[in-house]
């Protein structure tokens, strides 16, 4: 059985946030020499929820500490 691939989530705020853009041009960079699973997850979007990688309450839970930051 090959190794599994560490997982990554990274919430982000859409298209319009820059601070996702340079996060995910620097998680490109590194995927290069370390391989890894990456999930967008765009906290702004209901209909990004999918029941197999996060529950309702979980998306609820990260947009509200996030979203003043964005």
């Amino acid at each position: 059985m090959p190794p599994r691939l560490p997982r990554l989530v990274l919430f982000t705020g859409g298209p319009s946030c820059s601070l996702c853009e340079v996060a995910k041009a620097d998680l490109a960079a590194v995927h290069r020499s370390t391989p890894f699973d990456l999930t967008l997850y765009d906290i702004r979007r209901p209909q990004n929820y999918d029941p197999s990688t996060l529950a309702e309450s979980d998306r609820t839970v990260w947009r509200r500490l996030y979203q003043v930051s964005l």
